[in-house]
This record gives C-alpha cells, sequence and structure tokens, in this order.
C-alpha cells in the first residue's frame, strides 16, 4: 500500500481530537457540497419587470390564477393535457430600448404569443433537452405591443414522458439588461455540457491506453469500460439533443443499468472480491434481457424502461455499499473518491425522481451536472494510482537498494576472507619455498662445512669460504623477504652492495650499469631470489672459471622492450668446462618468473645475458 494510504490507516487507528475534527470538517464540507446544488439556482434579472401572476386553463377545467413558478405533474393521464397561460401587462412597464421577454426556466416546451402574434424563440443551445430543463428567450416586436393592456399566451406541450412541467416567472426587460444573463446561461446550458463531453472523451482515451498497456491491472480494466459505456451515453444523449429529438427511454434506461452494473464490478475489484468476472457476463446480460423482453412484447416500453431504472438504482446503491464498506475497512482513498459520485447521483437521482412526479420544487433536472464530479474523480483516482505506483516503485527500489547493499557487504567480506585466505596461501608458499631454499643452499654449505671439519686434513680456507658462501646464501633469502611488485632495482642494488666489497677484497674491478632497465612488475621474493641466484652463480662462475679481473652487470632494454641484464667478465681462455649443471640451474630458475638466459664466450670474455619480461609470471620450475 503507498505511503499515504498508511497514513491515513494510522491517522484512523489512532484517533486524536485534532483527527475527529479534521473527519467532522471534511463530512460536513461535502454535506455543504452535495446540498449546494438543492439550495442554489441560477441568478434572475434585478432591472426588469417580473410577471409572476398568471391565468392557467387546463383542458375543460375551468380557468384559475396561479403563481408563478408553478409545476404540473403528468403522472396521471387526466394531467397530461396541454395547458395555457395568460399573463397581462401593461404598455408601460415595456422598456423602449430593445425589449426582450425572458423565462429562466422552462420544463417541457412552450410556444408564446403577444397579442394573439407568434414571438420567435432565440437561438437555443444545442446540448439541452425539454425534459432537463432549459431558458428561453424572444424578441418583444414592437408592433405586436399595443396601448392599454397587453396579454401573453404561453402554451405549454407535454413533449417527453411522464416528466413534470415547470414554468418560471416571465422577466420583460431591455437586452442590455439581458445580455450578461444569458452568457452566464448559455455557459450553464451548453458550453459547460459540452466542456465536460470534451473532457470525458480525453479521460476515456487516457484511461484505456492505461487499460491496455497495464492488461494485468483489473482496476483500469473495469474503469476503462465504465469510462466507455458512460461516454456512450451522454453522447448519445447529447447527439439525440442535437437532432432534435429525445432519447428513446429504454435505450437510456439499459445502458445506464450496464453502466452502474459495471461500477458495481469496479468496486468489487476494488474490495479483492473473487466473483468479480461474473459481474461482466451480468453488466452485458441484464441490458439485454430488458431489451429481449420489449422486442418479445413482456412489456412497453415505459414499463421496461422503469424496470431498468430501478435495477439501476439498486445497482448503484450496490456499488456505493461496497465502495463505503472497503473504506472503512482499508482507509483505501480510491474507494472514497468511488462513493462521492455515487452518493451525488443517488442523491440528484431522487432530486429528479421527485421533479419527475413534481414532489419537490425547481426548474432543472441535476443529473446532468453529475459528468463535471465524475470527471474529477477520474482524474483523482488517475492521480492516485500514479502516486501509488511511484510509491511502490520507490519503496521497491529502496527495498532492492537494501537487498544489493546486504549483498555487497556480504561479497566485501567474502572478498576479504579470500584475500586473507590467499594471503595465507602465500605465507605458506613463501615459507615453504624459503624452508626449500634454505635446505637447498644453506643446509647444503653446513653440510660441507660439517664434512670438511671432519677430516683429519684440515683446510681452514676452504671452510671459510664454504662459511662466506653459506652467509652470502642466507643473504639472499633475506633480502628477498623484503621485496614488493616493483622492488627490483632495490633487489639488484642490495647485490651489488653485498658483491662490490666480496669482488673488491679478490682484487676484481667490478662496472655496474643499470640505469637504462625499464621498469619491471611482478616481482615477488620468489622470482627476486631465483634472478638474485643467477646473479651470483654467474658472477662465482666468474670469479672461479676466469679466473676473472674485471666484471661488469649492466642493464638495458630490447627491441621487444623487455630487460636485458648482461654480465661480462674477462677470461683467460683456457677451456676449462665445469662439470656440474650451472647452466642449466640458471635456465631453470630463469624460467620460473618467465625469463630466458643465453651463455655465450670468446677467446677473451664470457657473456651471459639474461632476458626478463616486463611484468613476471611465476610458473612452475
Amino acid at each position: 500500500m503507498a505511503l499515504a494510504a498508511k497514513k491515513l490507516q494510522a491517522w484512523a487507528g489512532h484517533p486524536t481530537l485534532s483527527s475527529l475534527l479534521l473527519k467532522l470538517l471534511f463530512v460536513v464540507s461535502i454535506a455543504i457540497c452535495c446540498a449546494m446544488p438543492f439550495v442554489l439556482s441560477l441568478p434572475t434579472p434585478r432591472d426588469a419587470l417580473v410577471l409572476h401572476s398568471a391565468i392557467l386553463q387546463e383542458g375543460a377545467s375551468p380557468a384559475r390564477e396561479i403563481t408563478l413558478p408553478y409545476t404540473r405533474t403528468n403522472v396521471w393521464e387526466s394531467s397530461r393535457t396541454e395547458a395555457l397561460y395568460k399573463i397581462h401587462f401593461p404598455r408601460e412597464a415595456v422598456p423602449a430600448d430593445h425589449p426582450v421577454l425572458f423565462f429562466p426556466a422552462v420544463r417541457q416546451a412552450i410556444d408564446v404569443r403577444l397579442n394573439a402574434i407568434p414571438l420567435v424563440r432565440r437561438e437555443i443551445s444545442l446540448l439541452t433537452s425539454p425534459r432537463l430543463g432549459d431558458y428561453y428567450a424572444f424578441d418583444v416586436m414592437p408592433l405586436a405591443l399595443r396601448d392599454g393592456v397587453n396579454e401573453l399566451e404561453i402554451r405549454h406541450s407535454r413533449l417527453d414522458g411522464w416528466i413534470s412541467s415547470y414554468l418560471s416567472p416571465a422577466y420583460l426587460m431591455s437586452q442590455s439588461v439581458f445580455a450578461p444573463y444569458r452568457q452566464l446561461y448559455d455557459f450553464v446550458f451548453e458550453q459547460w455540457r459540452f466542456t465536460s463531453l470534451l473532457l470525458k472523451a480525453i479521460i476515456t482515451i487516457s484511461v484505456v491506453m492505461i487499460a491496455l498497456l497495464r492488461p494485468a491491472d483489473g482496476f483500469f480494466r473495469w474503469f476503462s469500460l465504465i469510462m466507455v459505456f458512460s461516454l456512450t451515453l451522454t453522447a448519445t444523449q447529447y447527439g439525440f439533443s442535437l437532432a432534435g429529438a429525445g432519447v428513446p427511454r429504454l435505450y437510456y434506461a439499459t445502458l445506464q443499468l450496464g453502466t452502474l452494473l459495471l461500477a458495481v464490478a469496479l468496486t468489487l475489484e476494488m474490495a479483492g472480491r473473487k466473483f468479480v468476472r461474473k459481474s461482466l457476463y451480468l453488466a452485458l446480460g441484464l441490458p439485454l434481457t430488458l431489451l429481449t423482453a420489449y422486442w418479445a412484447g413482456l412489456g412497453s416500453r415505459s414499463q421496461i424502461a422503469v424496470l431498468g431504472n430501478v435495477l439501476s438504482i439498486a445497482a448503484m446503491m450496490a456499488a456505493l455499499w461496497i465502495a463505503i464498506a472497503h473504506y472503512y475497512r482499508s482507509r483505501d482513498p480510491i474507494a472514497a473518491i468511488i462513493a462521492a459520485p455515487l452518493a451525488l447521483c443517488f442523491l440528484f437521482g431522487l432530486h429528479d425522481v421527485g421533479l419527475l412526479f413534481g414532489l419537490t420544487n425547481g426548474a432543472h433536472m441535476l443529473t446532468p451536472y453529475i459528468e463535471m464530479a465524475t470527471l474529477l474523480a477520474a482524474m483523482l483516482i488517475i492521480t492516485i494510482r500514479l502516486i501509488q505506483s511511484l510509491n511502490q516503485l520507490d519503496s521497491a527500489n529502496i527495498r532492492l537498494k537494501r537487498r544489493l547493499d546486504e549483498q555487497q557487504k556480504e561479497l566485501n567480506l567474502l572478498h576479504e576472507k579470500e584475500r586473507r585466505n590467499l594471503t595465507r596461501m602465500a605465507l605458506e608458499k613463501e615459507r615453504d619455498r624459503l624452508m626449500r631454499d634454505l635446505h637447498d643452499g644453506l643446509s647444503g654449505h653446513l653440510v660441507s662445512i660439517m664434512a670438511q671439519t671432519e677430516r683429519e686434513n684440515l683446510a681452514p680456507e676452504a671452510i671459510r669460504t664454504t662459511a662466506r658462501d653459506a652467509l652470502g646464501d642466507l643473504r639472499l633469502v633475506i633480502q628477498s623477504l623484503d621485496l614488493s611488485d616493483t622492488d627490483l632495482r632495490v633487489a639488484l642494488a642490495g647485490f651489488r652492495e653485498r658483491t662490490g666489497p666480496y669482488l673488491h677484497r679478490m682484487g676484481i674491478r667490478l662496472d655496474w650499469q643499470t640505469g637504462n632497465m625499464p621498469e619491471v612488475t611482478g616481482v615477488t621474493p620468489s622470482t627476486a631470489l631465483a634472478l638474485l641466484r643467477i646473479l651470483q652463480e654467474a658472477v662465482t662462475n666468474a670469479v672461479k672459471h676466469g679466473p676473472a679481473t674485471h666484471i661488469a652487470i649492466s642493464a638495458s632494454a630490447n627491441e621487444n622492450g623487455d630487460a636485458v641484464i648482461t654480465v661480462e667478465n674477462d677470461f683467460s681462455g683456457n677451456d676449462i668446462r665445469g662439470k656440474g649443471h650451472g647452466l642449466a640451474n640458471m635456465a631453470t630458475r630463469a624460467r620460473t618468473f618467465g625469463g630466458d638466459i643465453a651463455f655465450t664466450r670468446s677467446k677473451d670474455m664470457a657473456r651471459l645475458v639474461i632476458t626478463l619480461p616486463t611484468a613476471l609470471r611465476p610458473q612452475p620450475a
């Protein structure tokens, strides 16, 4: 449910003095609005001669004096005769400037004669009919007037059914006085209704489009059917008025019944009832049944129309009851909006039924003016449903964002857990590597020292050399432990600081040039240790097998952009080859980080070229 509905429920669930006063004010406001059509009426001209005394002649009945306005009921056959009103007024009371005779409210048709001369009615509204009530205006021709007392003859004829006749007082005034009143009456009787019809067509198209675009929304499906039926009913009524004919009562009653039965289906859909689909068959089948009964001769047109009107009232009361009950249970604002025009329709219908039988006083039928209230309700329903949809969308987005945040937190926790696992695995891997390197390097030197000390002829120099090699190997391992992704230059600088003094003590000159080496990434303790071991073994081989007096270590980039480290040393020329697997071991170590080595020598020079990719990729040996 939308946020507004929740606030309404909370407001209703915890009544306070202020909330009760607001509810009371709301109810009183609605009551005042509903009562306004019963107590308000259109203004009548002030600066005019009011002719309200008349002599009424009905058929063979004796003439009698009456006071206008006057209502004649048409329920009984004897009262449906034509009526003749006679009004007398002096010539001096007629305005000299373009006199106009004005009847503000007339129900059923009238024909007016002044001194036996017919008066021509001014332009009439296109959307009125005798059953709804209309105004009449006549230009008073100077030739029709006579000195002394003038006589108006008003012949009141019944044109439409059982509807009672109504005749208001006559007003005699000038054109200048009549002009503003005519504009007001034209607006009420024609422009208001035409505007309502146009707005109804626009809203009906909008509702039908919403129903087509949202086929799963049963509310708008029923709402669109109601709007289509209601628009057809109104357009047909005005169409017959434009054609100058009365609306067929039976047709109007059956179409009205179908519209109100659809209103019952709409309220059932809104209340969440299960048997809503059956209402469609009822809304279509019951009017067709009434028409079939008429065509089969089971009743007259008037009898079938009366039955249709009775069923329409029952359907309207059922829809109103369902809407009010649903609002009481759920505080759904749409239920209250639907109930409002239904209640107005009921009240205005009672008023018009009273006018029909002459039970109440009034000039005009009120039911045609429910259109604007219905249109306002339709616009409010569309707006509220839009707001509810937006609120539901916002709520769904909030829930989705909350769920995404929760999942993101879970992913972050899993990522952090995975990162810790990877870190732990990396530490374990480095620990294993360190143990393996210590075993392969330092332990080998220590075993050699132990073996040398157990000999009868001790060789202190050999023991010292082996111990120095063991210390250097340990330093390599320790140095490699504190390297990061781009610390290859740091590793090489440490190798230079450790190797330079050693070669200097042995009288060997070391040239070092690594400034042109490109940046190498992906450096890990394992890859750095493998490279340093290659360099250490290259220097050791140069010292042992040279014997070298000059060693040059340089670094640069080749044509592919890879880093190239070159170790060169002078060579005595003696073909003394090692019996071990030094080059093979160096090549194996180079492959562990995606590199390669190449060894060449000439008559007086030996060269080892180590090629490294700019991004080291640790690989199995």
